[in-house]
């Protein structure tokens, strides 16, 4: 748990700046940073309900684990799309 909480971290400094924390603390968060923390705040609060063996308490992608230009789609979720007949 404390790698991810370190490379969510990591993830807000490089896409917000080192200021980041300032601005939560000041409670002046951009909106899009805001997402990306409760995004964030979800996929661990997740993980941390988890064992070893199974998800009990669901999943979240860890987007900030991602290329960059699918960090904001597979945060926010990805609409799925089946051609044909759906399996049975």
């Amino acid at each position: 748990m404390q790698h991810l909480w370190w490379s969510l971290q990591h993830f807000l400094k490089l896409k917000f700046g080192a200021g980041w924390v300032v601005d939560v603390e000041m409670k002046r968060p951009s909106l899009e940073l805001q997402l990306d923390i409760k995004a964030g705040a979800d996929c661990l609060t997740r993980a941390s309900n988890s064992s070893w063996w199974e998800w009990s308490d669901g999943s979240h992608l860890f987007f900030w684990h991602w290329p960059v230009g699918f960090c904001d789609a597979t945060q926010d979720g990805i609409k799925m799309w089946v051609h044909g007949n759906s399996p049975h």
